[in-house]
């Protein structure tokens, strides 16, 4: 995505999460306008014993009606919260990600676990959000730079890592060392107002005030959205987000992040 975008003030009144007294709820579905290219199945060349000759390409996945999964979906205009920090689980489990798509609140642990025997590598990428993005219409909403946040090297299966994640924006997961296939997405958020949308493209939010949001939708492969929606006391609050592909590309993604091929110095192993 070019930077330099047309940045403009949007007219949503920033809501803090204490003031949320009324319990509306807003639900959602997206869909492609149109059917993707194939996505063609990731061609194992190392670990063939444990992760078989090909693992399925899992960057877009829709339904027989073009109904988008993994995308994430939040509010912009919500102040940030302090609740008390979780332990959020991910694995690495037959060669992929499980999830590969995580929200989590900032101050949650992300415990990573393999139940591969083999060996694996996860380098964590966070690019942080932009200052000023939830109250501007931009779709430059992480910063250019990306900045390691872990470093891990599973040697035997059940080795478990963990990090407390304290920063929010996105982070990109990935292995260095030659397992192209396994990445992973998980993003941290300064309050609860987020979700993913599951395999019939649908999502929901519940306890809004009846009012105008700014809802973000960012999507691995095809980028971000950003569209204005009002919730209402008297009426079903239900969006319809229809996603348009032009010419799919990670739109926002951390392709800026160095690339090795065998982990560094600082790549902890765990046990």
């Amino acid at each position: 995505m070019k930077r330099g975008s047309i940045i403009a003030a949007i007219a949503v009144v920033s809501l803090p999460c204490a003031a949320f007294s009324q319990s509306h709820q807003l639900k959602g579905r997206i869909v492609l306008t149109s059917l993707p290219a194939p996505s063609a199945p990731h061609h194992v060349t190392k670990a063939n014993r444990a992760c078989g000759a090909q693992l399925p390409n899992e960057a877009l996945v829709y339904g027989k009606k073009l109904e988008l999964e993994n995308a994430v979906v939040f509010l912009a205009n919500i102040k940030p919260e302090q609740l008390p920090p979780s332990a959020v689980a991910m694995e690495i489990a037959n060669c992929l990600y499980k999830p590969r798509v995580s929200v989590v609140l900032q101050g949650d642990t992300l415990v990573l676990r393999s139940l591969d025997a083999t060996f694996h590598h996860a380098r964590g990428y966070l690019r942080e959000f932009t200052l000023g993005w939830d109250r501007l219409a931009t779709k430059e909403i992480f910063s250019a730079k990306p900045k390691e946040v872990f470093n891990f090297i599973f040697r035997a299966k059940g080795n478990t890592a963990w990090e407390a994640l304290n920063t929010p924006g996105l982070i990109e997961v990935r292995s260095e060392t030659g397992e192209d296939w396994l990445k992973a997405v998980v993003f941290v958020m300064p309050h609860r107002f987020f979700a993913i949308s599951n395999a019939k493209g649908e999502f929901a939010f519940e306890g809004l005030p009846a009012g105008k949001y700014d809802i973000a939708l960012w999507h691995e492969t095809l980028g971000l959205k950003r569209q204005l929606v009002e919730v209402s006391a008297n009426q079903k609050n239900e969006l319809l987000v229809s996603w348009e592909i032009n010419k799919p590309a990670r739109a926002d993604s951390l392709s800026q992040a160095p690339t090795t091929t065998t982990p560094d110095s600082s790549a902890r192993t765990q046990k």
